[in-house]
């Protein structure tokens, strides 16, 4: 079925719709380049002919705007496959300024060049983009389609596709990110002495541009009282941040706190709590009831999530028949999908990967909620002989202490709340830091264990050294 909108205050709409996420199988919207005139005549011209052939169970949802004769066929009806979702037909010669840049900030597209977004179900926050063109873009529908009527293999479509998954609900928290790393010292050693003036002028022109992307939203977002709520939390916390850039306070000054188990954590850990730990240092003094602590959360959260992927989930596809070293937090293309519980709707991926830089697949991670399930469906079947179903080698399943599940499934709700429109007070942030002290402390060396057993060795002058 095809969508017309030109608001994107409708899409948003939709993706607040209980009917439509039911419905749906897949959603597929065409985010076009303007200046690609060839596709956008395509899309003009073979609108219906797409929305008849994605049928009842694949949402295509377009911003091209249709021709007159079009518009008069749907709104009476002739076309059962096709819904017209306009506010006013004056406003349609203006939506590529105004949608495009706003759906591609949204969605963290670039500039140009056009693309797929598709989504199990609108509403979702983990949506996968793929390049489209005049070409490709029928045969990609079909494909899509194609899974509609047999949806089983979701993983093996995206990697047909070549399609690249992201969480668009980290946006914000990721531009933060962004921003403290250029604060951060210029090597992994601390070393506070190199480049800092031009370190400092790339600060600055980065928290300007992540800053007008924030007016940007803000401006299109003002009928959607949620997405508002958050560019406004995180605009102040940028404004905090730009305070202190312009005051030039020496960088040898910014503190970074060290946990006693800090040396277990993963090198991407670690960036992750050094820009956690300036961004505290930088906040000094600024009164509590002035921020918001999604982002402070958020950090914690990206640090739990890294570790338990080394380690929790290499281990659950090792029980899976995916074989370690070889393949530790590597791509398994031998094997194909690796999904706990399997041949479930809900089942979750462990063996899907991303196209990175020079066409080069990565696995993806799996976020915290969706990892916990996995393990516990694992820990069900290991432990229950009658169970539908069961592990390759369930001599290699680990069991993680019962508090530890506990305090995994604590942390991920919040930080579920962090990376959505909820404002944190500090209440949250010091409950999110109780829970990743007690990890680090109590937990963060069984999940090290896992990692070293797992994780390869190289050989160097007759010495086996771990990665």
């Amino acid at each position: 079925m095809g969508y017309i909108l030109n608001r994107f205050e409708k899409l948003t709409e939709l993706t607040k719709d209980p009917a439509v996420n039911e419905q749906f199988k897949l959603t597929a919207i065409i985010v076009h380049d303007p200046k690609d005139k060839n596709l956008v005549k395509h899309i003009k011209s073979h609108f219906l002919d797409f929305a008849k052939l994605t049928g009842r169970h694949l949402l295509i949802i377009t911003f091209v705007q249709p021709p007159e004769e079009y518009v008069d066929a749907i709104r009476y009806g002739e076309y059962e496959y096709a819904k017209l979702l306009v506010e006013d037909s004056n406003q349609l010669s203006n939506t590529d300024e105004i949608i495009n840049p706003f759906i591609r900030i949204h969605y963290r597209l670039p500039k140009d060049g056009s693309y797929l977004i598709l989504a199990k179900k609108l509403s979702d926050n983990e949506v996968f983009k793929v390049r489209t063109t005049t070409g490709s873009l029928p045969y990609q529908l079909m494909d899509l389609t194609s899974y509609c009527y047999n949806p089983t293999n979701f993983d093996e479509l995206m990697n047909q596709l070549e399609a690249e998954s992201f969480n668009i609900s980290e946006m914000l928290g990721n531009s933060l990110l962004k921003i403290f790393s250029l604060i951060s010292p210029s090597s992994s050693y601390d070393d506070y002495g190199l480049q800092l003036s031009p370190q400092r002028h790339l600060a600055r022109k980065t928290i300007e541009e992540e800053k007008q992307k924030l007016k940007d939203a803000l401006r299109r977002s003002s009928d959607d009282e949620d997405l508002t709520g958050q560019v406004l939390d995180f605009y102040d916390l940028f404004e905090h941040v730009y305070k202190f850039v312009l005051n030039d306070r020496p960088y040898h000054t910014i503190r970074t706190y060290r946990f006693e188990n800090y040396h277990l954590l993963d090198g991407k850990s670690k960036k992750f709590w050094r820009s956690y730990s300036r961004l505290l240092d930088c906040l000094r003094g600024t009164p509590l009831d002035e921020l918001d602590y999604s982002a402070f959360i958020i950090y914690l959260g990206k640090i739990l999530e890294t570790e338990l992927n080394l380690s929790v989930c290499q281990m659950l596809r090792q029980t899976m028949g995916i074989t370690m070293p070889d393949f530790y937090n590597k791509y398994c293309y031998g094997i194909g999908s690796v999904i706990i519980p399997p041949n479930r709707t809900n089942g979750v991926a462990l063996n899907r990967y991303f196209w990175g830089r020079n066409r080069t697949s990565y696995l993806e991670s799996v976020p915290l909620g969706k990892l916990l399930f996995a393990y516990r469906a694992a820990e069900e079947t290991v432990n229950n002989p009658y169970s539908e179903w069961e592990l390759y080698y369930p001599e290699k399943f680990e069991q993680m202490p019962f508090r530890f599940l506990l305090l995994w499934e604590d942390l991920a709700k919040l930080r579920n709340i962090a990376a959505h429109a909820q404002n944190v007070n500090n209440d949250s942030y010091r409950t999110t830091e109780e829970l990743f002290y007690e990890f680090q402390k109590n937990y963060l060396s069984i999940i090290c264990g896992i990692k070293e057993r797992l994780k390869p060795r190289r050989i160097t002058n007759n010495r086996q050294i771990r990665h």
